[in-house]
This record gives C-alpha cells, sequence and structure tokens, in this order.
C-alpha cells in the first residue's frame, strides 16, 4: 500500500526524470533510501547530486565515505559545497552507524549519505585477527540501528541514502535468511529502492566521456512502483540534465521535428539528439525557458 510522506520536505534527484518517476517529484525527507547496482554504475554521483539540491535548498549534509575514495574536485563539479558539507571517513560499522544515529536525532541534518553499506568494517577486525571476523556482526549492528532508526525518522525530515554495491547472481540457489539479516533489514527498513545498471557508453571524437545508466525503481512507499529512468552520467560532470530536457522535450511534444532537424518553436536546435543537446548546452537561456515549459507540464 502507498502512503504520503510523513515529511513535507522532498529532496531533488538532481534528474528531471528520475523526480519525475518518482512521482512525488523528488526523494521525501523522513526515510531511508538505498540505492544499489554493480560497480560504476553511478551510484556515487547520483548521491552527489542528490546532496547538491539539499544545499541548493539551505539544508545541512553529511556524507560518509566508507572507501574513502571521495573525488572532492568532482564532487564540486556536480554542483557540492564542499565547504558546507560533512566529510567522515569511517570504515567500523558500529561508528559509521552511531554518527548516523546521532545526526538523525539532532533534526539538523537534512540528507546523510553511507557510501557504500557494503564496505563496513566489523569491530572484531579492528581488535582481533581476522580469522575471528565474522560478517554476522556487522549485519547485527545494522540491523538494531535501521530499526532504531525508523522510529527516529518519524519525527524527523532526514533523508539517509544507503549505496549498496551488487554482484553477479549467486548459484546458490537456497539459503538461510537468517545469516544476513542487514540484507533483509535494509530492504524491509528502505521506503524507497532504487536500482542502477549501466546501458551504453556515451562517445564523441571516438573517446569515451560518459555512460547512460537505467534507474529502475523497485519500492516505493509512497507512488506506483516499477517506473524506470535512464540518464546520461558524464565523466566530467555528472548528469547531464540538458539530455534529460530534450528526452522529456521530445515526449511532450515541446520539441518537434522540422524536417529532418529538431526546433524548439522557431529555433532550430540541430539534425540529431548529440547536436540538439550541444545547442541547448552552450544557450542556457534557452534550456531554461525550455525547462520551465516541461516542470509546467509534468
Amino acid at each position: 500500500m502507498n502512503r504520503k510522506p510523513n515529511s513535507e520536505v522532498i529532496f531533488s534527484s538532481g534528474s528531471i526524470l528520475l523526480d519525475h518517476a518518482l512521482r512525488t517529484g523528488g526523494i521525501p525527507g523522513g526515510s531511508i533510501c538505498e540505492i544499489f547496482g554493480p560497480m560504476g554504475s553511478g551510484k556515487t554521483t547520483l548521491c552527489q547530486h542528490i546532496v547538491a539540491e539539499a544545499q541548493r535548498n539551505g539544508s545541512m549534509c553529511v556524507y560518509i565515505d566508507v572507501d574513502q575514495t571521495l573525488d572532492i574536485r568532482f564532487a564540486e563539479r556536480c554542483g557540492v559545497n564542499i565547504n558546507r558539507l560533512f566529510i567522515s571517513q569511517q570504515q567500523r560499522a558500529d561508528q559509521v552507524l552511531s554518527i548516523a544515529e546521532t545526526m538523525a536525532r539532532s533534526g539538523a541534518i537534512g540528507v546523510l549519505v553511507i557510501d557504500p553499506v557494503s564496505s563496513l568494517i566489523a569491530p572484531a577486525e579492528f581488535e582481533r585477527s581476522p580469522e575471528h571476523t565474522s560478517i554476522r556482526s556487522i549485519d547485527l549492528i545494522i540491523s538494531q540501528t535501521l530499526n532504531r532508526l525508523a522510529k527516529v525518522l518519524q519525527r524527523t525530515e532526514t533523508l539517509i541514502i544507503f549505496t549498496n554495491i551488487t554482484t553477479g547472481r549467486s548459484k546458490v540457489i537456497y539459503h538461510r535468511l537468517k545469516e544476513n539479516p542487514a540484507k533483509v533489514a535494509l530492504k524491509f527498513h528502505s521506503a524507497l529502492r532504487l536500482q542502477l545498471s549501466l546501458l551504453e557508453t556515451i562517445s564523441q571524437n571516438q573517446q569515451i566521456i560518459g555512460h547512460r545508466i537505467g534507474v529502475q525503481i523497485v519500492k516505493n512507499r509512497f507512488a506506483p512502483c516499477l517506473d524506470r529512468a535512464e540518464l546520461d552520467i558524464m565523466y566530467n560532470d555528472g548528469i547531464r540534465k540538458t539530455g534529460e530536457i530534450f528526452d522529456l522535450g521530445i515526449r511532450l511534444t515541446i520539441i518537434e521535428h522540422c524536417g529532418s532537424n529538431y526546433c524548439y518553436r522557431n529555433t532550430l536546435l540541430g539534425p540529431g539528439r548529440d547536436s540538439a543537446i550541444n545547442f541547448f548546452e552552450h544557450n542556457h537561456s534557452l534550456m531554461e525557458e525550455v525547462e520551465q515549459v516541461i516542470r509546467q507540464r509534468l
């Protein structure tokens, strides 16, 4: 059963297509969101755009970089204000989840990202030899924390995002769920689950400059589920907004075919998708005008 968000705060994903697919205009505050997919599918980039949009609306954000691979320069190109971002590089599961719980209880944080949850390290690994480390200890910490966070988020407007790296399909068909309570707990407590996948590469002058990803909404407690969006992730500056505006303009018949070219009203954009997108990138005022018309139609 779908339900309305407890919070009136909606955090944009930084993608018009994805916001439209979510049916709520973004990700509601006071909830848990899981973004999962294979390595290199754009999970971190999507999180950085969500943080950037939250900061533009005046929210304070926390980014827990578990892998310690955060590229600050790329984050800035995605729109993140590094000077207003709290960054932690803790790896111990108990410390990371303690930070998350403390920040959520404070009510002062808009968006908190844990990237990725699959790289958390059990406390025993810092204290004893690796052969004594149990994955179940991490699972137990995550499960217990999520149970507490579910109650805390009911009275706060903090959005907590977990990224998760998925691997290939396991050859084991039958397994015991009680041995992996964290996987079950994260699926259960997440109000939104977004599955990312790689679709194709984007090339220019025989050089790969980005890739196209698919975002499947596999769980949505706030609106009808199973919608899908396709985004262009550029290696230089993240989500290509001009591409989304073009695709939505075509879908809503705001942009039309004029012979062999695409055109908006009396302005020729170019003979193909790439040409039209390049035209938008060099004419920001026209792009903003088309974006306003799109938002009025959606």
